[in-house]
């Protein structure tokens, strides 16, 4: 009897645009600095052959070594695959669809359908916890819902190293009464090097006020940016390292992100990143790149790109287009209407729509014509600015208390159609 494919286990196809060819692979190998590939056909009878992808960063090096040496060997673009990660169950179904690109290669029906598979070597490379090494079924035995999980794509987040939202857990206390907590969650390596996850509950109130160093080492300005969802623009040390400094407002802790655990990639947004602009980086700083521009779009932008410890990823800071610019994920939500009328300037309602992590926009937003980005209004600046206006005098500052909305961050620096910010001139 055939055995079921198992849906939680993932391959890596590939495509060769030169002849339309689909393969799986079946083994990586690495003899000498030279790569060797062992592939099998993307039918039923092979998934006992199929590779399993549990270490997503193996075959990124792989890869990556591959794609050096064609381009040493100046050997013709096409013929280095296109890479998909796909479920063992989805592997016949996926092939197939690849396979009818040759004969029609701009099949939308075809094209969005893979589109959620396509990976790259930039986006394996960010991945530090495999899903495929997480020991899910002990969150399950804890009592999280790992279905809802899932559904909100808590691991995605996982893998690359961010925190969840807070999700619930029923505990049972003495006397059959049970209680409910909110935790979020982080992923973490043990001494010996398996994964583990670690819980935060949310604090009474934020830590940077209870807790003595914090008091002392940052500044108002600090403590305005951490409440705007922003990274320190210079490095603090914590346990004994230097790190990338955050704050998490669901938990109200703050984030902490090892240098030494973060990558510097060679190239942000088509632009390379030589060894000056990585000291830079490694200082905490930010670095000006212009003439950026996502994979396969034309509209070109500048802006100063940074370490965000919330996407544990480089982006860019208040991006300046070359023609107005609404982010992919915002325009497959709205009507044709909708999108002449931000194109028209007018504002658009924010609760309408959700972001990239399935959360309604908290506030509206609007096309920005000096910058020709997509731009959020703080209704509550405004007020303080008009405030100041009518009376000429300081603003007073708002009381703890009274947190800022969070602005969402937004594509100006998130890569268009699941594309990687890191991805430099492709093969």
């Amino acid at each position: 009897m055939p055995v079921r494919p198992d849906p939680n286990k993932e391959t890596i196809l590939l495509r060769y645009p030169l002849d339309g060819s689909v393969k799986v692979v079946s083994a990586l190998k690495d003899e000498k600095g030279s790569p060797s590939l062992i592939w099998v056909e993307p039918s039923g009878k092979n998934q006992p052959r199929f590779y399993e992808c549990n270490n997503c960063r193996e075959v990124a090096n792989f890869f990556d070594m591959e794609y050096r040496r064609a381009f040493a060997e100046n050997r013709d673009r096409k013929t280095i695959p296109e890479l998909y990660k796909v479920p063992f169950d989805k592997v016949g179904l996926i092939g197939e669809e690849l396979r009818k690109l040759s004969d029609d290669p701009q099949n939308a029906v075809i094209l969005e359908t893979v589109k959620k598979y396509r990976t790259y070597t930039a986006q394996l490379n960010r991945i530090t916890f495999d899903i495929a090494r997480m020991p899910i079924a002990e969150l399950a035995a804890e009592g999280f819902d790992i279905e809802q999980m899932k559904k909100d794509g808590a691991f995605k987040l996982l893998e690359v190293g961010r925190q969840t939202k807070l999700y619930p857990v029923k505990a049972v206390q003495t006397g059959h009464i049970t209680k409910e907590s909110t935790y979020s969650l982080h992923c973490f390596f043990d001494q010996n090097g398996e994964i583990g996850f670690k819980a935060q509950s949310a604090l009474s109130e934020p830590e940077y006020r209870t807790d003595e160093r914090l008091r002392r080492e940052l500044t108002k300005q600090d403590i305005n940016d951490l409440r705007a969802k922003k990274t320190l623009n210079r490095l603090m040390q914590h346990d004994g390292e230097y790190c990338f400094v955050g704050f998490n407002k669901d938990t109200q802790r703050m984030i902490y992100v090892p240098c030494k655990d973060v990558r510097i990639p060679d190239y942000i947004f088509g632009q390379f990143i030589g060894p000056s602009r990585k000291q830079e980086f490694e200082r905490g700083g930010s670095v000006l790149l212009e003439n950026c521009n996502y994979s396969g779009n034309d509209n070109h932008f500048s802006g100063h790109a940074h370490f965000d410890v919330h996407r544990r990823d480089y982006v860019v800071d208040d991006p300046h287009y070359e023609r107005p610019y609404l982010p992919e994920h915002i325009r497959t939500q709205m009507p044709k209407e909708e999108v002449d009328k931000y194109f028209a300037g007018e504002v658009m309602k924010g609760y309408r729509y959700k972001g990239r992590d399935g959360r309604p926009f908290t506030q509206d937003f609007r096309l920005n014509t000096e910058t020709n980005a997509c731009e959020f209004i703080d209704y509550q600046k405004q007020a303080a600015s008009l405030q100041q206006t009518q009376t000429q005098g300081p603003i007073s500052d708002p009381p703890e208390s009274m947190e800022p909305q969070e602005a969402p961050y937004m594509a100006p620096h998130i890569p268009e159609e699941g594309q990687d910010r890191s991805q430099g001139p492709r093969m």
